[in-house]
């Protein structure tokens, strides 16, 4: 975003995709700070970058003393705070926001990732109702006031939400994960992090039931005995660990459906005990009969709905 920083005047340019640092391969932009970080006071470093429709160029580059980043020593950037879209008729587009800005601060908050501007958006505008933006462009420094557009979002409990963007679109350029492996051999904790787990998930079938119930979420979302061998099957051709994830994750909701106070199911019996124990008398026989006809008839239109659902799937399946 300066055209006169070290990178600039190495030939450097926006957009330039960094592949290697003294002939050795970048994978991320983690991998280039921590190369950064350990290189020598004084050192050499020749990074090459390839151009999009031209031949990769290289850029010779000092790293000088007590400087303690790529961006503080020669002006590099990661690409995710560079405005690679402005939506039309968007707060940005009207504040003069272009293609190739570099976005700096929220207020007087540094945004050091594009997450991070997204959350500064969403916290100050939700107290203040407009957002100051200041960017970069050219070595120059440029801001506006914003008022940021209004969505209506629904959360993974599907709770609304309100978000808040100022239409723009970053620079992302996906580098070769890190993967890294957590391995937990206490089992007391494992028992923790399970029960951590299980309840989390039984809540978020709470939920996705009582949203069910007032209609916000509709009945083709279920799924039955299709769909089931269907995430199955996908989840194995992940993967032991990830089919037996999944295998958890459906045992925790049939074992919700299962509490559910519907007669013929456990939590149906559990209601009628619950019945007798109040009214301190069995119920009749007939009664029973009724009863237990009632959610057997339930659980038939549960399976009906949820076949039906499978069915009409099908051809997504192909």
């Amino acid at each position: 975003s300066d055209p006169n920083s070290a990178a600039g005047r190495a030939g450097l340019l926006t957009g330039d995709r960094l592949i290697t640092w003294n002939g050795e391969k970048l994978k991320n932009w983690e991998e280039l700070e921590r190369r950064f970080a350990s290189a020598a006071d004084g050192a050499t470093v020749v990074l090459a970058a390839s151009r999009e429709g031209k031949e990769p160029v290289k850029a010779t580059l000092i790293r000088r003393a007590g400087m303690q980043s790529a961006a503080q020593d020669w002006g590099l950037h990661s690409s995710e705070l560079f405005v690679e879209s402005v939506v039309k008729d968007s707060p940005a587009e009207a504040a003069g926001v272009k293609v190739g800005d570099r976005i700096i601060k929220i207020g007087t908050v540094e945004v050091p990732s594009f997450f991070d501007l997204k959350d500064e958006i969403q916290s100050v505008t939700t107290r203040n109702g407009k957002v100051r933006v200041i960017w970069q462009r050219e070595g120059k420094i440029q801001e506006a006031q914003m008022v940021p557009t209004e969505n209506k979002r629904t959360g993974p409990t599907l709770k609304s939400s309100v978000e808040y963007t100022i239409g723009m679109m970053p620079m992302l350029d996906l580098g070769e994960p890190e993967t890294v492996i957590e391995r937990i051999y206490n089992p007391f904790v494992l028992l923790y992090r399970g029960t951590e787990r299980m309840i989390d998930i039984s809540w978020r079938n709470v939920v996705s039931l009582g949203k069910m119930f007032v209609g916000d979420v509709s009945i083709k979302t279920l799924g039955g005995p299709i769909l089931i061998g269907k995430i199955a099957g996908d989840s194995l051709s992940r993967g032991l660990i990830q089919f037996l994830t999944i295998m958890a994750v459906l045992s925790v909701g049939l074992g919700i459906l299962n509490i559910l106070p519907i007669p013929v199911l456990d939590g149906g019996h559990l209601l009628l005990l619950a019945i007798e124990s109040v009214r301190g008398k069995p119920l009749s026989i007939r009664q029973m009969e009724v009863i237990q006809q009632v959610g057997l008839s339930l659980i038939l239109l549960i399976m009906v709905i949820v076949i039906r659902n499978d069915l009409a799937r099908l051809s997504l399946f192909n």
